[in-house]
């Protein structure tokens, strides 16, 4: 399978060529949150069998537990920070929308992006195309407004989440303390553009 640049062989192992990367602070970020190359296998998480974060669940046909931190970046480069569009967005607006899309899917955290930054009803379809663009473009409020609200947004589906399944209350503290080390890094790490 080749895609945006990666390829994956039928046992997993993935090669990212050199001009793509997962930016370094959100690597940090992610393996700090994922847990590492700690192999974990909560019965509360639906991903089973988990490495840097990586599922089994999510790549059932790669050996989780030889993952490599190289192979965990390229994954999260190809499958996370692309798919959100991270590279089509302003620069304190990565990080938030990233770590989303790590914990709760791209589609989610593009739309959590696209309500953060005023688009309403049927504009909100987690595709980050042209109307997108140019609402992104056109943004005009501070950082600290955008990553304020983008939080909220994201802690309230948290929440809704948690009222619909109750087994995933016990992540409800990890996922809270997680979005606001978002908030504080994404502040750490750009300058306002």
């Amino acid at each position: 399978m080749m895609m945006l640049g990666v390829s994956m062989n039928k046992t997993g192992e993935l090669k990212l060529n050199d001009k793509n990367k997962l930016p370094d602070y959100a690597w940090r970020f992610v393996e700090h949150w994922e847990g590492g190359s700690k192999i974990t296998n909560n019965p509360l998480d639906r991903g089973g069998v988990t490495k840097y974060g990586v599922s089994q669940k999510a790549y059932p046909f790669l050996n989780i537990a030889a993952l490599t931190q190289q192979q965990a970046a390229d994954i999260y480069y190809r499958d996370y920070w692309l798919k959100s569009s991270c590279e089509n967005l302003k620069p304190f607006m990565r990080l938030m929308v990233f770590n989303a899309a790590v914990n709760m899917g791209a589609v989610a955290s593009k739309k959590l992006l696209q309500k953060t930054i005023g688009l309403k009803g049927d504009d909100i379809d987690g595709i980050v195309g042209g109307q997108t663009l140019a609402a992104i473009s056109a943004y005009k409020s501070s950082p600290s407004t955008f990553v304020t609200w983008y939080a909220t947004n994201q802690v309230l589906r948290y929440l809704n989440i948690i009222d619909r399944r109750r087994s995933q209350e016990v992540f409800k503290k990890g996922w809270i303390r997680r979005t606001f080390d978002a908030v504080f890094k994404t502040g750490q790490n750009v300058t306002p553009n």
